[in-house]
């Protein structure tokens, strides 16, 4: 018996159907026939109720954040200048003592 004639075989030609139609339960229908379940919507759809106590909380909260962004921008700001001034005072404090 050669390879060719074991094509034909029950087990070779559903192994072969099952690898050619796997692709196929990737759709949603193809989902819902597996599961045993009406074709449909498969997930929940939420509706979202705005609340405008919490969207002013939300724009309270951003607005503190920017603020805090802001000193901490000028904290860093501030740092560096008194590094640099702390530098330039280590420098003249170096030319006194050479003339020491």
């Amino acid at each position: 018996m050669s390879i060719f004639d074991k094509f034909f075989e029950d087990d070779v030609v559903k192994n072969e159907m099952w690898k050619e139609n796997s692709g196929l339960l990737d759709s949603d229908l193809n989902m819902h026939l597996k599961f045993s379940l009406e074709p449909g919507t498969m997930f929940v759809k939420k509706d979202y109720v705005e609340n405008p106590a919490f969207e002013a909380f939300k724009s309270e909260v951003k607005e503190e954040l920017i603020a805090q962004k802001m000193d901490l921008q000028e904290l860093a700001r501030n740092q560096k200048e008194m590094s640099a001034k702390q530098e330039a005072i280590s420098a003249k404090q170096e030319e006194m003592s050479v003339d020491l």
